[in-house]
This record gives C-alpha cells, structure tokens and sequence, in this order.
C-alpha cells in the first residue's frame, strides 16, 4: 500500500533525511530482491535438473537398440557401462561446468578488479559463502547423475 511506503518522499520538494526510515527501506528491498533472486535461482536449478534427466532418458531410448546390437556382438557390460557413462557425464557436467564454474571464476574476477590486490573480510566471506553454495549445488548435481545413471543401467538392462 502507498500509505506504507516511503516512497512518496521521492517527490518532495525539500526532502528530509530520516537515516532509521532509509535504513528500513533498504533492508525491505534488499529482502525483496533476495527472494525474488531465491525463486529465480531454485526455477532454473529445477529446470536444469529436469532438462539433464529428460535429456539422458531420451538419448538412452533413441540408442536402445544400438546397445542390445553391441551387446550381441560381444561388448562386455562393463564397455557398455562406461559408454553410458560417458554419454551421460557430458550432459549433465558440461553445462554445470560452464554455468557454475565459469560464473564462480567470473565472480572472483569481479571481486579481484574491483580490489585490487587485497580484497576486504566481507568480500572475502562473500566468497567463500559463495564456494559453500557452489559445493552444495555440486553434491546435488552429482547425486542427480548417480540416481540418472542406475535408472539408465535398469532401462538398458546392464
């Protein structure tokens, strides 16, 4: 509502500084740009997820009788396994790497220019939050993999 807001004090003509409503309305917006940066960031891992499992099932389904053929002419479960397994590795670990770990590298590049030589404590911190949340991102990730690749090896019967 606009009678809760400061807002209007855009408009004055000459404005007051009031430091406890300034220091309010940048807490109400910084919250307000987290959750909508939080609801962004779990829409897209969600989709990436989905994007890598619909992917790797599709590629298993199109090249089912490709494997059954090779598998008759004498390749071992375990050739037929790290097939799989590398076909599927790169859907899922290529973009992860270009869209985490170049960010993350883009990031520290930022952080790095922007300081100069010596970063603060709190950029410092920032970072190592940030590799926290990227080392989580990869444990999801890879256990993502491991359940796509058993329900690969059940599909195929390997």
């Amino acid at each position: 509502h606009e009678k809760y807001s400061s807002d209007f004090t855009i408009y004055w003509k000459y404005f007051p500084a009031f430091r406890i409503m300034d220091k309010q309305d940048m807490v109400t917006r910084f919250a307000v740009f987290f959750m909508l940066f939080a609801f962004i960031a779990v829409v897209v891992f969600a989709s990436v997820i989905l994007i890598a499992y619909t992917r790797s099932l599709s590629i298993v389904m199109s090249n089912r009788q490709v494997y059954k053929d090779v598998e008759c002419l004498g390749a071992s479960k375990a050739y037929l396994r790290d097939s799989v397994k590398n076909q599927i590795s790169k859907v899922f670990f290529i973009p992860f790497a270009i869209g985490t770990v170049l960010i993350y590298l883009f990031y520290i590049m930022i952080l790095t220019f922007n300081a100069g030589i010596h970063m603060s404590t709190a950029e410092f911190l920032a970072l190592m939050a940030d590799a926290g949340v990227v080392a989580v991102v990869v444990l999801i990730i890879y256990s993502i993999y491991r359940k796509t690749l058993r329900k690969v090896y059940h599909v195929l019967g390997i």
